[in-house]
Formats: structure tokens, sequence, C-alpha cells
């Protein structure tokens, strides 16, 4: 974009409701204040650069950006960028609505919760190319600099990226000179942490909800112009208060398939004792420990029945399991459509079946439809693996349930609070099989949602978004 010879007056703190009729000119013109400064980084901060998550870091296919060789150092180098925090959204992970049909689900989300790590953040310019490279000491993480473009360049902040690969998931290179990137790889503690870190930002783009945007944080985020989520929807973000401050919300594609693969990795992994032996084998522990659980002739329960759940029934079948099904709306034509029997109450599904999974999205309806009750409905030699919502599971009467064996364990993916503490029980029960919220993170979704973040800030740029959101 070529700003005016007379940069325009900065617009108003209060957007209207309706978005101005040229996004790329109101960008263009809107003076970019300097980067506030912040906290030196101390021993608190220690985590280093480390991304968070384990969420398997996929290279990428796109062309990468590179930074400008005579960028100048970013202001507040060295200081302490923000942090936020992370609460339970509400949205299901690609799974199944309620009411059993058939829908569309979006892949598996993630919410965010601070550990106290330092974050991260480079700038780069895409004009050039190539990626940045990150590096650093745990006291002090390393600062990538700032592009040497015109102050009338929008800025866009790509937050979350945990694994460090959001540049080289895409080409980036459409946004060469028009746009000044910059990725936040921590995640945040508070609300007040995300507005010091992007508060004079006019694009974000959000790794699904690890960074909830609520009319709270919306409302003290003025210049924000333009907000990306991966995947179509997101309950973590407000789409009335967005538009009621002129922030147009776009999201992209997401792919169910990735939350499906991850169910039967957490079924198979509890079954055959996968993380015992293999720990065993790699310390030069006793040959064979365990006694593996079968899945031939046994009874898979899915609490839900959408896309993913009728994709996990379809695997189960493959094995040889009996494969039941419940949830509120759930007839007995939908599931024979499937193959699958539909039980009459969650009742009778705890009690008959081997092995329960959770593929219902997080509601009213569905917050704490498992709780002490319902759990020790559960056989002592049945495992329970949730892959879809943590609060649709009672996170106390869980911890019971594992610590006074009502059941044989549990495969979990999501938890209450994101990413999980490093003293929590979940991390360290024997009979649990743990992972940092890997449902949709792999390559394809990944290629995927940032090619089409590209492409939704081109078309905003152009004054014709895409893939619009409320």
């Amino acid at each position: 974009m070529t700003p005016p010879a007379t940069p325009p007056t900065t617009p108003s703190a209060t957007p209207s409701a309706t978005p101005p009729a040229s996004p790329a000119t109101i960008l263009a013109g809107a003076p970019t204040p300097q980067p506030s400064a912040r906290r030196e980084a101390g021993p608190e901060g220690a985590g280093g650069t480390g991304a968070h998550g384990g969420t398997g870091a996929p290279a990428g296919t796109g062309t990468e950006p590179t930074k400008n060789a005579g960028a100048e150092p970013a202001k507040g180098t060295g200081t302490k960028p923000a942090r936020g925090t992370g609460t339970e959204p509400v949205a299901g992970t690609g799974t199944e609505p309620i009411a059993g049909t058939d829908t569309e689900p979006v892949a598996d989300t993630e919410q965010v919760a601070g550990t106290g790590a330092e974050a991260v953040d480079v700038a780069v310019d895409v004009a050039v190319g190539v990626d940045v490279d990150v590096a650093g000491t745990d006291a002090e993480p390393a600062r990538g600099t700032r592009s040497a473009g015109p102050s009338s360049v929008p800025r866009c902040a790509v937050l979350d990226d945990y694994q460090g690969v959001a540049l080289s998931m895409a080409d980036w290179s459409p946004l060469a000179g028009a746009v000044d990137v910059r990725v936040l790889r921590e995640p945040f503690r508070s609300e007040d942490e995300v507005v010091e870190a992007i508060g004079d930002f006019e694009i974000v783009v959000a790794m699904r909800e690890r960074t909830p945007f609520p009319a709270s944080l919306l409302a003290r985020l003025p210049r924000l112009r333009l907000l990306i989520t991966s995947g179509m929807r997101n309950a973590s973000f407000d789409l009335e208060a967005a538009a009621r401050h002129g922030v147009t919300v776009c999201g992209t594609a997401s792919n169910t398939e990735p939350p499906v693969e991850l169910t039967w990795a957490l079924i198979l992994g509890l079954a055959r004792n996968i993380v015992t032996e293999s720990t065993a084998m790699r310390a030069g522990g006793p040959w064979q420990s365990t006694v593996g659980a079968d899945l031939h002739g046994r009874t898979l329960g899915l609490l839900g029945l959408g896309k993913i759940g009728t994709r996990v029934a379809r695997i189960g079948q493959a094995f040889g399991m009996d494969v039941v099904a419940w949830s509120r709306h759930l007839t007995a034509e939908r599931a024979a459509e499937a193959g699958v029997r539909a039980t009459a109450t969650k009742e009778e599904l705890l009690e008959t079946s081997d092995f329960v999974s959770v593929h219902l999205v997080l509601s009213d309806r569905t917050r704490g439809l498992l709780g002490a009750p319902e759990l020790r409905r559960m056989r002592p030699t049945g495992y329970l693996i949730n892959t879809s919502r943590a609060a649709i599971v009672d996170q106390p009467a869980l911890l019971q349930a594992l610590r006074e064996h009502w059941i044989a364990g549990a495969g979990l993916d999501v938890y209450d609070h994101e990413p999980l503490p490093a003293d929590a029980p979940l991390r360290t029960l024997p009979n649990v099989l743990a992972l940092p919220h890997l449902g949709y993170v792999t390559r394809r979704n990944y290629e995927g949602y940032f090619r089409e973040a590209v492409e939704n800030i081109t078309a905003y740029l152009k004054g014709t978004p895409i893939r619009r959101l409320g």
C-alpha cells in the first residue's frame, strides 16, 4: 500500500459499528505508534524461547518470509512482552452438535493459560522472504528485529505460534511491502498483557481459542480492524462486540480427520500400555511388564455421533468392536445410518462400554455432563477418552476416579487450563495418557490455517473481506 502524501487523521479510538468502506486506506493512513516499553526479562520469566505444547512442529511447504537485512532493531528489545490468561472455551473441537446431526464440526480447539514462561516475539519484513531465526537464553529470550518500513504500513500480530512455524507454513509474500508481520510464540497470562503486546496492531491472526477475544478485550484494542481465527468457529471471540467496534472477523477452513486420528492414538496407547513399555525399553527396564486390553469384541461407547464421532465409530468397527452411541437428540435411525446402536440413556452407555470417548460440543447442556455419579457407573476396567472439551467432564471428579481406580485410566488431550500447569496431577498419574492438546495440530491443518489467513488479509486490504464470521 502506498500511503498518501499527507496522512489522514488517525481513526477514532472508538470505531463506528460499520467498518470503513476501504480497509486498505484506513490501515495505510493510520500512523503507527511506537511499541510500548516492556519490563526487563528476569529470572521470574525463565522458560526461554521454548514453545509450549509439544504440539508437533511440522515443517512447512510455503515460501518463508525473510528479515530485511537493513531492518532496524525493534523498539523495546530485551524487554518482557505480555502474556495472557486462558479460559475454557465454550465451542467444541470439531465434535458433533448435541442434536446428533452430521453437521460440519470445526477441528479441535485450544484454550490458553499462562505458565509464566517468557514470551518471544519476532517481527519480520515479509518483503524479502525468509524466516527469522529465534535464539535466546532462559533468562532473556531473543527478540527479532522490526522491519524498517514506513510508519503507515499496518502491523499484523500472529499469536501463540508455539512451535515457531507460522511463517514456514504458508507463502506470506503476497503481503510483501504491505504489512509488517510480527510473531508472538508464548501464551498470554492476562488481558493487560494482551493489550500491552498488541495494542497498536491493526491485524491479528489467532490460533483457535488459545487467546480469547471477549468484549472487554476488544474494547481495549481501538486500532484493531481485522481479527482472524483458524477454523470457521471460535466461541472465545465475541462477534457482536467485534462488530460494535468495527472489527472484521474472518476464519479459515479446518479438517476434522486429525482429532479422529488422535482419538485412536489415545485408545491404542491406553489399551496396549505403549508409554509404559516404550519407556522401559529406553531405560533398559523389564522386557514386557504389562498385559494389554483387547479391542476386538469389546464395546466402544461414543458420547456424540457427529462427523468426528461417526469416523471414530468406523475405525472401531474395523477393529471388530461393538459401537454404541448417545447424545440427547440422537435417534435410532441416525445411529443406524452409521452402523451404530443408540443407547436409551448415557447411563446405559457408561455401564456397558469398555472405552468411552467424548465427541460433544461444550455448551450449557454438556458442561459437567460426566460427574462423579456418571464416572462411578463406568466399569472398573473401562477407559475414558476426551479430545473434545475438558469441562464436559467434571475435573475434580475425574481426578478422584483415577486416583481411586473407579476406572482403569483416561486418555486426555484437553484441560481446564492450558497450557497445563507443570505441577498438575494429570501430568503424573500413572493411569493417565496425557497429550498437550494436539487434536488439530497437523501439517495439513496448519498449512491451511496460515495460507487462508494470508488470503484473508490480502482480501481485506483490497476492501473485499472473505470468510467472514458473525
